[in-house]
């Protein structure tokens, strides 16, 4: 597996489009400005390739699985809080209210029949499970949205 060393090669990189840079005419003429926009690409450049330490060969496996039609970004990963409406009843008084439960993704699954969906759970309740298709109508990755949602339906009641 080949990996390469990003911060090296960018400064390589930097080292040699500066010493090219004047040697690259703009308009028939050289300019100091394409000097500054070079850098400021290769900042950019480099910024990204401080951050990244992909290995060649699996950046190139997910490339090909992209164009393949194989990659899903999930929504959401284990250890990320999710927000549910819940509805509450009160058989005794025959009233009911909805509520916002905060919730702790705990498994990520999924069969033939249900490609993916998720496993949470909470101080209250050990397993609740969601599908992708639930996320921005009752379950809520962000506890505003879930609050925007609740004071909605709660308008419309």
């Amino acid at each position: 597996m080949k990996t390469i060393d990003f911060n090296q090669q960018a400064i390589q990189n930097i080292k040699y489009e500066i010493s090219e840079v004047d040697k690259r005419p703009v308009n028939g003429r050289y300019s100091p400005m394409m000097k500054l926009q070079d850098l400021a690409e290769l900042e950019e450049e480099l910024r990204f390739s401080l951050i990244t330490s992909i290995a060649t060969d699996r950046l190139s496996e997910i490339c090909t699985a992209e164009r393949e039609g194989r990659v899903v970004v999930l929504p959401c990963k284990v250890g990320d809080t999710v927000y549910f409406l819940t509805k509450q009843y009160d058989i005794v008084n025959k009233l009911s209210n909805t509520v916002i439960d905060e919730y702790i993704v705990t498994e990520i699954r999924g069969n033939k029949y249900n490609p993916l969906w998720y496993m949470a759970s909470s101080e209250r309740c050990i397993h609740r499970d969601f599908t992708p298709g639930k996320l921005g109508k009752t379950v809520f990755l962000d506890k505003a949205q879930a609050e925007a949602a609740l004071a909605e339906k709660e308008a419309g009641e």
